[in-house]
Parts: structure tokens; C-alpha cells; sequence
């Protein structure tokens, strides 16, 4: 591991796969020729191009490909071995597909596996086949080197490949922390590494589950529009893990958005201030204000304060779609992102409150679990100010949809096939008739309507049995406005014929 370590600086763990495949082809050389046996050579030969190959491929058509083409010869090389005659040119089919897939695998973990464990919704299971393949690197190997000469002769080129091919997977081990990640499936970490780097990490917040980027690198904030498939002119939010933090992001002198802070924060309370110029355009979609929140979520803030940077991230779904409060949530919508940190179910459930500051108090753009009411203590509600319509996330008409149709109970849905028909319900009075029900709160409680409102409608998209949802309405007073306007967006979209 020392010697892994020290070499990780100088030397990238994929040279590993080539020189220790040259190697390989060394030891077979010596092995067949004082065997006479040109199979054995060949099989040398193969199985190094098979590593040339395939690590050359995989930067062009990736790795994912590349590992399913090795696996298809090594299905076809395990049938052959069965049921062809052993002959000279069998040996040479064999040893060309055996090459070509057990040989080409080696090196495409050795290369690729980092970045097909970051992107794949697998996640934990990367780690154990990778260290099979650490073991089996150095195991496999001697025995070959025995058994290619019973007389008892050993080659030394067989054992320094062997050795080679585990340290190097030792080096890939080291760099990557999958040691760590076989213990515990979440590593910050190597989140905060992935941010670092210009990648997207999905994490946990209060509220939702955020897609998360370097907020001041424009090209890492790029891909979050490109993965979500987002308009560019909606805005995104930038979280921070400490409140001094904020002198460097927004250009704000106003002793209020310190107070509303110390009140409100951590937590899910977005305010919207006139920003600095180190803030990319693209976060604010060119506008000259951004939104700033620190998140309650212990996991969003270690992952803040290991990136190093404050971190741009909207709701972890495809635009347009129902809000992620499960990580099953995100890998549903983007099962390909770089790297998804478990956090449980979120606490709140419904997106942060946003607001901005006027000359008479302050404004509402969004509406979220903290009221009006709250913020008035420390500030008075502005109701004289025009809003622009896209001055912050959230504020299109249609938004938070499930695939299936989702309509507000009311005298509309009167007529509606319950047989095929979930319903979220709230109050219980609603509930005969319809083919399933999720009771929402059992004591009607609105801040476990915002809790569970997501999961309820994730569930029933998912169920086949259900083809309509139907939500039942509150009061649109304190909580209740936050939770009638993601219903009414979700329900936008199908009158207007979107979804």
C-alpha cells in the first residue's frame, strides 16, 4: 500500500493494466516456447492486446460498452471450451477470445471503473467486483504461472505481473476510497472530490434533494441544465454551510438579511440578493440578483464545507417533474448522474421559501414551509412591489408533475374512474371508492401533507394500477399556500396538455 501510494503521484494505476499485460505475454512467451506449445504464446499475445484494445476503446466509446463487449467473449470463450475439438486452431480461437475478454476486463476495471461506479445507479455493488477483480489479479495469475510448466520451473515475468496487477489495484483502491464505500455506501468525501472536479452530486437537504455543482465554475453549472434538461432563463439557488460566506456572493450591506438569518438559518428560507461578480451569470440565468440558503441537513453541510465552495443546486429530477424526497426518487428520474449521496427521506418535503427584500419589507416569490407570518416578525410583507415572473425558481405555471394525469379534487373529478384512481388524501372524508389511498397525515397535520405530498405522488406514478391522481385541497392559509401551489402547478400541466 506504501509503494501504491508513493507511485499513485507519478504513475496513472491504468499503466498497470499494459505493463503488467506485457509482462503477462512475457512470461507466456517463455512458458510456450520451452513448451513448444504456440498456443500458449499466442494466448500471451492475445491477452495483452486485449488490454491495449479495450483501454483504448473505452476513452472513445466508453467503458460501460467496452465491459459488456469483454463479457460477450468471455461467454463465447466459456461455451467454445466445451463443445469445440481441441485442435490447433481452436487453441487460437480460444486464445484470441479469452485475450479479448478476461484479458481486455482486467485493464477496463483497472482504467474505467472509477468512472462507471461515479455515473451508475448500481453504486455499491462496483466496489465488490472490483475487488474481486484485485484478488483475482494476483491469485490467478501465480496458479497460471505454475501450471503453464509442471515440471516445476517458475517464471519470474508471471509473478512481477502478478504483483504488479495488484498493486495497481491497491492504487486504484487508494485513490478512489472504495474501501471506505464496501463500509459505508455514503462517502462525503468522495462526493466533495466529484464537486471539486466539476461533476454533479445529488444530496440531501430539508427540503429536497438537490443537483448539486461548484457554484462558481459556469461549466460544472452548465451540466446541471443539460442533466435536469432545464430552460436556462430559471435561476438556481446557491447554498453555503456558514454565514460568512455570504460577503463574498452577494453585495448586500442590509442588517435585516443578517437577522433573517440568524432566525431562519440553517434552514428553508432562500433569499434573494443583488450578487457579486464572482457568481457566473449562468447560476442567475443573466439576472443581477441570486438566491442564497444554508440548508438544515447535516450531510448537505459537511458536503458544502469539504467541497470548498458554495454549491449551485436545484431539485435532483428532470425539469418539470415531481420534487425528489428519497434518493430512490433522484435515481428514478437520473439514474446516470456522477455520484448520489443517501440521506433518508427529507424532513420538510417541499422547496425552500424565497424571497427578496424591497424598499417597504419584503416579498414572497415562492412559497414554502416557512410563512409569511413567521417573516413578518422580523420584517413587514411587502404587497405593493410588482413581481417579475421569473425573478426565481419555482414560478412557471407548470411544474412538479407526475407522468400520469393529477387533478385537484373538486367537482371536476366528480365523475372520474375511481376504480383506476389514487387518491392523496388529507382529511379521510374523500376516501370511498377510489382503487388506493395514501392518508397523508393522520392528524391532519399540514406539515406532513408538505412531508409526504412528493412521495404520494412518486408512488402512484409508479403504480400500474393507477392511471388518474387525485389530490385533495386544503386552506391556502400559512402551510396550506406552499402546498396548494405545487398542487395547482402539478395539475397545470395536464390541462394544458404538457405532460
Amino acid at each position: 500500500m506504501i509503494l501504491a501510494g508513493r507511485l499513485s503521484k507519478k504513475i496513472s494505476y491504468k499503466y498497470f493494466g499494459y505493463i503488467s499485460g506485457l509482462l503477462f505475454f512475457t512470461g507466456y512467451f517463455t512458458a510456450g516456447n520451452s513448451r513448444g506449445n504456440f498456443a500458449i504464446i499466442f494466448l500471451g499475445i492475445a491477452n495483452f492486446t486485449g488490454r491495449l484494445l479495450w483501454g483504448f476503446l473505452s476513452d472513445y466509446i466508453g467503458a460501460g460498452l467496452c465491459i459488456f463487449l469483454a463479457l460477450i467473449f468471455q461467454a463465447i470463450s466459456i461455451i467454445l471450451l466445451n463443445v469445440i475439438a481441441l485442435s490447433v486452431t481452436s487453441y487460437l480461437i480460444l486464445a484470441l477470445l479469452i485475450g479479448l475478454g478476461f484479458g481486455g476486463n482486467f485493464v477496463l476495471f483497472a482504467k474505467e471503473t472509477a468512472h462507471v461506479f461515479g455515473i451508475s445507479s448500481l453504486g455499491i455493488i462496483y466496489p465488490y467486483i472490483f475487488l474481486g477483480y484485485a484478488i483475482a489479479g494476483i491469485i490467478g495469475p501465480l496458479s497460471g504461472g505454475f501450471l503453464f510448466d509442471i515440471s516445476g520451473t517458475f517464471f519470474w515475468p508471471v509473478l512481477i505481473a502478478s504483483i504488479m496487477s495488484f498493486a495497481g489495484s491497491l492504487l486504484f483502491l487508494k485513490q478512489y476510497n472504495i474501501l471506505k464505500i464496501i463500509k459505508k455506501s455514503n462517502n462525503i468525501g468522495i462526493a466533495a472530490k466529484f464537486i471539486k472536479e466539476g461533476k454533479l452530486v445529488a444530496f440531501p437537504t430539508e427540503t429536497v434533494y438537490g443537483l448539486g455543482a461548484n457554484a462558481l465554475n459556469p461549466v460544472a453549472v452548465a451540466k446541471i441544465f443539460d442533466v435536469k434538461e432545464r430552460p436556462s432563463f430559471d435561476p438556481l439557488i446557491v447554498h453555503i454551510a456558514d454565514l460568512s460566506e455570504l460577503k463574498n456572493l452577494v453585495i448586500c450591506e442590509d442588517d435585516v438579511v443578517y437577522r433573517l438569518a440568524e432566525k431562519f438559518w440553517p434552514g428553508p428560507l432562500t433569499m434573494v440578493l443583488p450578487k457579486s461578480s464572482i457568481i457566473p451569470d449562468i447560476v442567475t440565468s443573466g439576472l443581477p440578483t441570486v438566491g442564497i440558503r444554508m440548508p438544515n441537513n447535516k450531510i448537505a453541510l459537511d458536503l458544502i464545507k469539504k467541497s470548498g465552495c458554495p454549491i449551485a443546486a436545484p431539485s435532483a429530477n428532470k425539469f418539470g417533474r415531481i420534487s425528489p424526497t428519497t434518493a430512490l426518487h433522484v435515481r428514478k428520474q437520473l439514474a446516470d448522474l456522477d455520484y448520489i449521496l443517501e440521506g433518508g427521506k427529507t424532513t420538510v418535503g417541499i422547496e425552500s421559501t424565497i424571497i427578496r427584500l424591497t424598499q417597504n419589507g419584503f416579498q414572497i416569490l415562492r412559497s414554502g414551509i416557512i410563512t409569511q407570518e413567521e417573516i413578518e416578525t422580523i420584517v413587514p410583507f411587502d404587497n405593493t412591489a410588482e413581481i417579475e415572473s421569473m425573478s426565481a425558481p419555482g414560478m412557471l405555471k407548470s411544474h412538479y408533475s407526475p407522468k400520469k394525469k393529477l387533478f385537484i379534487a373538486d367537482d371536476k373529478t366528480l365523475n372520474i374512474d375511481k376504480s383506476k384512481a389514487g387518491l392523496i388524501s388529507f382529511s379521510g372524508e374523500l376516501e370511498n371508492g377510489y382503487c388506493k389511498v395514501i392518508r397523508v397525515s393522520e392528524k391532519k397535520d399540514l406539515k406532513d401533507y408538505a412531508v409526504n405530498m412528493f412521495e404520494a405522488m412518486h408512488f402512484f406514478e409508479d403504480d400500474k394500477e393507477i392511471e388518474t391522481i387525485i389530490a385533495e385541497p386544503v386552506d391556502e392559509i400559512g402551510i396550506g399556500k406552499a402546498i396548494m401551489d405545487r398542487l395547482k402547478k402539478a395539475e397545470q400541466a395536464h390541462l394544458a396538455g404538457c405532460v
